[in-house]
C-alpha cells in the first residue's frame, strides 16, 4: 500500500511503495531531483560516489606508536585495482601523557611500502603538551608514482620510541580515484 506525502514550497512529494522510497522534488525553482533507495537490496558501495571526500578517524595507542617502526598502522585500506587514495588533509591530535617520547623517530603518513611521504611530523612526538596540527596534504605532494592500490598507513621512519605514553588521533579527509 503506497504512502504519499507532500508539503510546502521546497518539499515536493515522496512515496513509499513496495519497500522503496521514491522522492521527487519538482517544484519551481528547485530543479528536478529524483532519488530512489530500495530497502529490499539495501544501500551498498555501488550507490556511493567514492570520488567524494571521505573521512577516517583513527586512534593510535601508546603501544601502537612505540611499535610503528616495525608494525605500521593502516589508516585507509587499499582501494582496489586501478585506484588510488588521494589524501586531502590530516588533522593530528596529540594527547600528552608523561613521560615524553624519546628516540630519533619520524612519524609519517605514506602509502604501504612506498617512499612517498604524504605527511612528515618531525619532533612533535617529543612534545610535553597537548597539540593539534593541521596538514593540507596537496600542498606537500605534487607527484605520486607508487600509490596505486595501496593502503595509506602511519609509520615511524626512524628508530623506535624508547619511552612515552601519549596517544594520537588522526582525522583524515581523502578521495578514491579510479585511474
Amino acid at each position: 500500500m503506497p504512502l504519499a506525502q507532500s508539503g510546502g514550497s521546497n518539499v515536493g512529494s515522496s512515496q513509499i511503495i513496495d519497500n522503496e522510497i521514491i522522492d521527487a522534488d519538482i517544484n519551481d525553482g528547485a530543479g528536478i531531483q529524483i532519488s530512489k533507495i530500495n530497502f529490499g537490496t539495501g544501500l551498498t558501495n555501488s550507490h556511493i560516489n567514492v570520488s567524494l571526500i571521505q573521512t577516517a578517524l583513527i586512534s593510535l595507542t601508546s603501544a601502537e606508536l612505540k611499535n610503528l617502526h616495525t608494525t605500521p598502522k593502516e589508516l585507509v585500506a587499499a582501494p582496489g585495482a586501478n585506484k588510488i587514495v588521494i589524501v586531502e588533509q590530516v588533522i593530528f591530535y596529540f594527547t600528552y601523557v608523561a613521560p615524553a617520547y624519546a628516540g630519533s623517530a619520524e612519524f609519517t603518513i605514506s602509502y604501504n611500502g612506498s617512499a612517498t611521504k604524504l605527511v612528515v611530523n618531525s619532533g612533535q612526538m617529543a612534545s610535553t603538551a597537548n597539540l593539534v596540527q593541521y596538514w593540507n596534504v596537496d600542498d606537500a605532494v605534487t607527484t605520486i608514482t607508487d600509490g596505486t592500490n595501496k593502503a595509506v598507513e602511519a609509520k615511524n621512519q626512524g628508530s623506535a620510541f624508547i619511552t612515552g605514553n601519549s596517544t594520537v588521533k588522526l582525522d583524515i579527509k581523502y578521495r578514491i580515484i579510479t585511474l
